[in-house]
C-alpha cells in the first residue's frame, strides 16, 4: 500500500454542517467492515421508506439498479484485490466517488453510525455465569472498590497466577 494515500473526505450535497465531526469516505483500514455494510445498505435503494439514505431524486445522478450494480462491482473488486494482496487504492478512490454520488449526507452518516456500532460490539464479549457466582463477584468488586467487572476479574486472574507460581 502506498504511503502517500490521503483519506477522502465526504463532499456534502447541501453544504457542510456548522458543527460536528467531518465525514470521511472509506479508508483502507476500514474496508473489511465498511464495504459489506455499504453493500447491504445500497441494496435498499428501492425501498421507499429508506429513500432519505440516497441522493435526492432531483439531482443529475439518478439512483437505479444500474448505479447500484456498478457500485457493488467496484466495492467487490476492492475487497477481492485487497484479499489477494494486489494494489486496490485506485479502485477504492473510484468506489468512494461513487459512494459520495450514491448516498445522501444522511445516508452516509447512517452507515458511519452503524459502522461505529459494529466496532463497539466487537470490543466486547458476553459470558454466561450462574447467579450465585455473579453475586460473589459483585461482593468482591464492592469490597475491593473496583469500578467494573473487568477490573475485578483481572484482579482475580492476577491472584490466581500468583498462587500458581508459588
Amino acid at each position: 500500500m502506498s504511503d502517500s494515500y490521503q483519506p477522502q473526505s465526504w463532499n456534502y450535497h447541501f453544504g457542510a454542517p456548522k458543527a460536528g465531526r467531518k465525514l470521511w469516505l472509506i479508508k483502507p483500514e476500514e474496508i473489511n467492515f465498511l464495504i459489506p455494510l455499504v453493500l447491504k445498505t445500497a441494496k435498499e435503494h428501492l425501498d421507499p421508506k429508506k429513500s432519505h439514505l440516497f441522493i435526492d431524486p432531483t439531482s443529475n445522478y439518478k439512483i437505479n439498479s444500474d448505479s447500484c450494480l456498478h457500485l457493488s462491482k467496484l466495492l467487490n473488486e476492492v475487497l477481492n484485490r485487497k484479499k489477494s494482496n494486489k494494489e486496490f487504492l485506485p479502485q477504492l478512490g473510484a468506489a468512494n466517488e461513487d459512494i459520495n454520488r450514491f448516498f445522501s449526507d444522511d445516508g452516509w452518516r447512517h452507515i458511519r453510525k452503524e459502522y461505529q456500532q459494529i466496532l463497539k460490539r466487537n470490543k466486547k464479549s458476553h459470558i454466561e455465569i450462574p447467579n450465585d457466582i455473579l453475586q460473589r463477584l459483585k461482593e468482591y468488586q464492592q469490597t475491593n472498590g473496583f469500578s467494573d467487572y473487568g477490573q475485578t476479574i483481572d484482579e482475580l486472574l492476577e491472584l490466581a497466577k500468583v498462587n500458581v507460581n508459588d
